[in-house]
């Protein structure tokens, strides 16, 4: 069993405060789009682009939930 060949799990953990933040990746998509989830996680990942703290990462979801990516 596991997840099917177009869904990615991710996780990162923050020891300090006993917690594991769990990223699924399963958005409607068009490969190639600028604004695709895949292209634009593969870029943090390959960037390291990643909050330090999970006050930083709380912060960073709450300002992409707030623009529009339409």
């Amino acid at each position: 069993m596991g997840l099917p060949e177009r869904y990615r799990l991710f996780f990162r953990t923050f020891k300090e405060q006993k917690i594991i933040i769990i990223i699924w990746l399963e958005f409607p998509r068009k490969e190639g789009d600028k604004n695709d989830c895949y292209q634009v996680f593969s870029k943090k990942v390959a960037n390291g682009d990643f909050p330090e703290s999970v006050n930083e990462l709380l912060a960073e979801c709450e300002v992409e939930d707030s623009v529009d990516p339409y």
